[in-house]
């Protein structure tokens, strides 16, 4: 038996949300509300490629514009490696006048001595703007804040902000609790308070959305005593987990595949060190994007020579079949099934990747089609073409647009 109408007119529920929604339409200007059916919530509109496809694929596209992510691990794990690598793919990818101004702001004061590990992952350093502490004063996270919320609301940088990325959260310290004496005790919460009115002043209000920059926060972990269930914790505050609509936990495995030939153990006096590099793994735990919960990556870093790119990317392009073959390994036109280059062993493939300008524009843009699930023009036939439309980046152009759908 079903219950009767409340109101005196029974009306039907389709006609009766057809009512709502132009009443509401009416009432408000904003934010009116709409049935669930057809409601579209806010996709990003811009994807920024960490460099890293293994990563960007456990993303579901890389890291979301107008939006938060939050890198945390251990010390060493390759956090800011994976910062630095994003910075170097967007400079690669994006034109002049196009996202291109990039902010890294640096309370632990290390990014100088980290420029030569951002060159060698191919990060143009003249177009990296630093917040750090300057001339041996200290620099509070509300200071840091105030410039990063100035440089987003400046007008001159409108559809220009790119990558924001704060190395570490772990590292800021409020101006009143830096300003303390030693017979003061610290404040429970640490920065957490700080970090909420950050996060509410340029995330909450949409200013980040609007400037479809991405904020990427770096975090440190802390030791969570007297809880087995989850041993370790990040600083920041439970608002920047909620905030965050990706959050990544990165480690680092060190085996036989890094191991030093030149070490000698019974040699310590040598000046060699016991590995040359490391494997750096990703984790997704948190993504209101898209992307499969628990989704994992990683890529080989050497420490002389920066990340495995190709091989990562090599690595992806097999699933899409656009690399295919073991001893003798060949990458196919997928618009066509046509070959475009054939060589025997995955390192004489990804060196031929890599001297060749040209092929490796091709395998890129057929990788970014692939794995937005889009089915892209022939690298063989088509490629004049490609090169004079779909790899010019714009806010028109049809890649950026074909993208995001």
């Amino acid at each position: 038996m079903s219950r009767k109408p409340s109101t005196g007119e029974s009306i039907g529920t389709d006609d009766l949300m057809s009512l709502m929604e132009k009443e509401m339409s009416k009432k408000f200007r904003d934010h009116q509300g709409a049935r669930l059916s057809d409601y579209r919530k806010d996709i990003p509109k811009l994807w920024y490629s960490t460099g890293i496809m293994t990563l960007d694929q456990a993303l579901a596209g890389g890291l979301a514009g107008g939006r938060v992510s939050e890198f945390f691990g251990a010390p060493n794990c390759g956090k800011s490696t994976s910062l630095y690598s994003a910075i170097a793919e967007t400079q690669r990818r994006h034109p002049e006048g196009y996202h291109d101004f990039h902010i890294i702001a640096d309370p632990e004061n290390s990014s100088s001595d980290a420029k030569a590990h951002m060159e060698k992952l191919g990060v143009d350093v003249s177009k990296v703007y630093i917040i750090a502490p300057s001339d041996g004063k200290p620099m509070y996270a509300e200071h840091i804040f105030e410039r990063i919320e100035y440089l987003l609301r400046n007008p001159a940088l409108k559809g220009r902000i790119g990558i924001i990325g704060i190395d570490s959260v772990g590292a800021l310290v409020a101006k009143d609790e830096g300003e303390k004496g030693w017979d003061k005790s610290a404040r429970v919460g640490g920065i957490s308070g700080i970090m909420s009115r950050f996060l509410q002043n340029i995330v909450d209000n949409g200013l980040l959305q609007e400037s479809m920059g991405h904020l990427m926060l770096l975090n440190q972990v802390r030791a969570n005593i007297g809880d087995q269930w989850n041993p370790y914790r990040t600083p920041g505050g439970y608002k920047l987990e909620h905030v965050a609509s990706q959050r990544v936990e990165v480690q680092r495995t060190m085996g036989q595949d890094f191991k030093n030939p030149n070490y000698n153990s019974n040699n310590e006096n040598a000046g060699e060190a016991q590995f040359i590099g490391q494997k750096i793994k990703f984790k997704q735990v948190k993504s209101k994007v898209g992307g499969r919960f628990g989704a994992t990556a990683s890529v080989n870093f050497y420490y002389d020579h920066g990340l495995d790119l190709a091989l990562n990317a090599i690595q992806v392009g097999q699933q899409y079949n656009i690399i295919v073959g073991t001893s003798w390994m060949s990458m196919i036109d997928i618009g066509t099934g046509q070959e475009v280059i054939k060589k025997q062993g995955i390192n004489n493939l990804k060196n031929a990747i890599l001297e060749d300008e040209d092929l490796y524009a091709k395998f890129d843009y057929m990788l970014t089609y692939a794995m937005r699930g889009l089915e892209p023009k022939s690298v063989i036939d088509e490629w004049e073409e490609i090169k004079a439309t779909e790899l010019n980046l714009d806010e028109d152009n049809g890649l950026a647009e074909n993208l995001t759908e």
